[in-house]
């Protein structure tokens, strides 16, 4: 998701200006449904020095007809306190390659939780695109959430975006302690797997920080 820094590469590095003149907003129709991406295929992290749940993530990536991870990880928290995380919208924004943002909450009874975010990149030209999260309660046990299953993509915007979509599974893995599965897939003018790999990164860190009451990354 860190199309700021990207986008700054194609106005900078030598695309002809008539490619910047074509970008356009274009809306892309939000698919219905939570269901994750695809089978995600990051293995879980090792034990370390005698934790079997450590706080880190592992990841798989390629880059096909669009740059894609897989990731996986464990968060020291239940999971309604890690999904608490993942309902506030400065932990979801890419803060290291965004000028400016702000956030719309979505009323829908479909969905447990649903909010509109809005980016902005102030370069030679003006970059626009929105990003909607849609969330819900996957599974239950007595009373206790043990599964949250989570959608997000690229719903309108700059059509130096072609997609961007990504999908969230949070899975009780023992007392305390929640698997978060993390998937998406980018196809945007100059980025890569880097791109999606800094994001997906940055955003477990802050998914971490916020579950411990510690303060969110900053970036420069």
């Amino acid at each position: 998701m860190l199309v700021g820094p990207s986008v700054r590469r194609l106005v900078w590095f030598g695309v002809p200006l008539i490619g910047v003149a074509c970008q356009k907003s274009v809306e892309t129709p939000f698919p219905a449904g939570l269901e994750p991406l695809e089978d995600n295929t990051a293995p879980l992290p090792q034990p370390v020095d005698g934790d079997d749940y450590p706080e880190v993530l592992e990841v798989v990536t390629g880059d096909d007809e669009y740059a894609w991870i897989h990731a996986r990880g464990y968060v020291k928290a239940s999971v309604d306190d890690t999904w608490a995380a993942f309902q506030e919208p400065e932990v979801l924004v890419d803060r290291r390659g965004i000028d400016e943002w702000s956030f719309d909450p979505v009323a829908d009874p479909e969905f447990d939780y649903e909010v509109l975010l809005h980016y902005v990149i102030n370069d030679i030209v003006t970059v626009e695109f929105d990003i909607e999260w849609r969330q819900g309660v996957a599974a239950t046990e007595d009373d206790r959430v043990t599964s949250v299953a989570m959608r997000y993509q690229k719903v309108e915007g700059s059509s130096f975006i072609e997609m961007m979509q990504g999908s969230v599974l949070l899975l009780e893995a023992a007392d305390g302690v929640t698997e978060v599965q993390l998937i998406e897939h980018l196809d945007a003018v100059q980025t890569g797997v880097e791109d999606v790999e800094s994001y997906q990164r940055d955003l477990f860190a802050s998914v971490v920080a916020f579950v411990h009451g510690e303060p969110l990354p900053t970036y420069e």
